[in-house]
């Protein structure tokens, strides 16, 4: 993942957990990569996020 990409993943948890009140958590990242990653075309595979949450 390009490091462009791996900044909007870590911007967007900061948002999302931001509009849930609550700090950063693994689920937000997981949630910030499952909407960026069809962006850069590729694949988000069980074996990537496994043990995330």
């Amino acid at each position: 993942m390009p490091g462009g990409n791996i900044r909007n993943i870590a911007l967007n948890a900061a948002f999302i957990a931001a509009e849930a009140g609550e700090p950063v958590m693994m689920k937000h990242i997981l949630q910030a990569t499952k909407s960026e990653y069809p962006k850069a075309e590729r694949p988000l595979t069980d074996a990537e996020v496994r043990g995330w949450v």
